[in-house]
């Protein structure tokens, strides 16, 4: 049987009760990971990994001020530090032109999907500097192709990551983006 390149990683999935999150989630401990899975949905976080014992559900909404040194905290006590962090959580706001959409939209979606990329990023950078293996994912989506709001909130975490990426050891050297669709 194959060693998976996985196994012992510990790893922080933001957006982890559904979709894309959830999948990632569950393959990443099916491959061994310890996975700090975080969702603002209680309901559905808790159903879809109940009985995992190497997924650790926690409720958070991640666009509060706190919420990154929160998750950050979590993942050390739990997972005893954090090799990857997955920032998936994120909304596509309203479809609309650029001439359509309110400041508060606007407000709204670059919180949630780009700031609290850059949160998390930031408060996670400690752990993943101690880390081997310490990697940052930013996933996107064709939905970005569809209004001004999501497409600009969604790209911009990786030049944050790819910023990163220039000031860490040649030997740890790992960020991404990754554009999912259906």
């Amino acid at each position: 049987m194959p060693i998976s390149m996985l196994a012992g990683r510990r790893a922080l999935v933001t957006g982890a009760a559904d979709g894309i999150g959830r999948a990632i989630t569950e393959l990443f401990a099916a491959e061994g990971a310890e996975v700090l899975a975080v969702d603002i949905n209680s309901d559905r976080l808790g159903s879809a990994f109940r009985g995992n014992p190497h997924v650790h559900p926690f409720i958070q909404d991640i666009s509060a001020p706190e919420a990154a040194e929160r998750l950050i905290d979590e993942a050390r006590t739990k997972l005893g530090g954090l090799d990857i962090l997955l920032n998936n959580a994120g909304t596509p706001g309203e479809f609309k032109s650029l001439t359509e959409t309110s400041d508060q939209t606007w407000d709204r979606v670059m919180s949630l999907n780009l700031r609290t990329a850059f949160r998390l990023i930031r408060a996670a950078l400690p752990l993943l500097r101690q880390s081997r293996h310490g990697r940052i994912i930013n996933t996107s989506s064709v939905c970005g192709q569809m209004g001004i709001t999501f497409l600009s909130s969604r790209e911009t975490p990786l030049p944050v990551s790819r910023a990163e990426y220039f000031q860490m050891p040649k030997r740890r050297k790992a960020s991404g983006s990754l554009l999912a669709h259906p």
